[in-house]
């Protein structure tokens, strides 16, 4: 079968990419009546590689097709008013709602972290904090003890094995994390 451009499709049942742009944008449209706000803030960590400003910035542009006005901050500018008891961005407008692509274990372990349960009750997290389970390492050996041998679960534990295994962290969000112990590289 050949495209628009005269070139044979490899599979032309295939649609990895556009059907996932508008789920997403779907998503959105779906969720904005339901924000307490028009304006969410998009917030990252300022990445080396800029994959993180480029992901926020297309979420940023489909919540702006979804209808919604979007304000990008960094996480370490994320700011505290006290009287308020309200986060803040840089120019020190409340943040209603804040979609960030920082994981929780990073959020609560920054200077702002102990005043995210005093914003409960004024502010919306686009990623909900019990997501922050779902992201501990140490689910997986409480999986296995509860379900062991199951098919979709690998052998996991909090003691080390008698041998060669792959050491992770409770908590990291990057690969180069892990540790080999008595594996061959």
């Amino acid at each position: 079968m050949l495209n628009g451009t005269g070139r044979k499709e490899v599979f032309p049942r295939a649609d990895q990419f556009n059907s996932l742009h508008d789920k997403l944008l779907a998503k959105w449209k779906d969720i904005a009546p339901f924000l307490d706000s028009s304006v969410v803030h998009f917030t990252h960590i300022d990445d080396s590689t800029g994959e993180d400003t480029l992901t926020v910035s297309y979420f940023r542009d489909l919540a702006g097709q979804a209808g919604l006005s979007s304000v990008g901050i960094l996480a370490k500018d994320i700011g505290w008013n006290s009287t308020t008891r309200r986060f803040v961005d840089l120019a020190n407008h409340a943040i209603d709602i804040l979609f960030h692509l920082y994981p929780w274990e990073w959020l609560i372990n920054e200077p702002f972290g102990p005043n995210i349960l005093a914003s409960a009750h004024a502010m919306r997290w686009i990623e909900p904090a019990w997501k922050m389970l779902l992201s501990n390492k140490a689910i997986l050996a409480i999986l296995w003890e509860l379900f062991p041998d199951h098919p979709n679960l690998l052998p996991c534990s909090f003691e080390p094995p008698c041998f060669d295994y792959v050491r992770k962290p409770f908590l990291a969000a990057k690969a180069p994390t892990f540790r080999l112990s008595g594996i061959a590289r």
